[in-house]
């Protein structure tokens, strides 16, 4: 899985694409047969929340996203990712976990 966004994100922030190619063996998996595409996200705090995702194409990227909104970065620290996928045929579970930082504001 390759992960995420490619900025220093601040806690609060709304409105933050975060991006994962899905890859197997470092070769993008085409994903237009996803049925379910969803991000496990974990806060700092251990607080879990499950998010569904899109295309950001049409899938034959491999890129799947989550765009945040209010309450989604509300705590400072390292965050875990992990997405939850299920294809029409074949592949039925979780994506290798991620993580990203989420730093405190003034």
């Amino acid at each position: 899985m390759g992960l995420l966004p490619d900025r220093i994100l601040r806690k609060d922030a709304i409105g933050v694409q975060i991006t994962v190619t899905l890859k197997e063996d470092g070769v993008v998996i085409n994903s237009t047969s996803l049925t379910t595409k969803e991000f496990i996200i974990v806060k700092p705090s251990g607080t879990s929340v499950t998010k569904a995702a899109s295309f950001v194409t049409d899938g034959s990227d491999g890129k799947i996203r989550y765009t945040t909104l209010s309450g989604d970065l509300n705590e400072a620290g390292q965050y875990r990712l992990q997405a939850n996928l299920v294809y029409t045929a074949g592949y039925s579970g979780r994506s290798e976990i991620g993580t990203f930082y989420c730093e405190e504001n003034l």
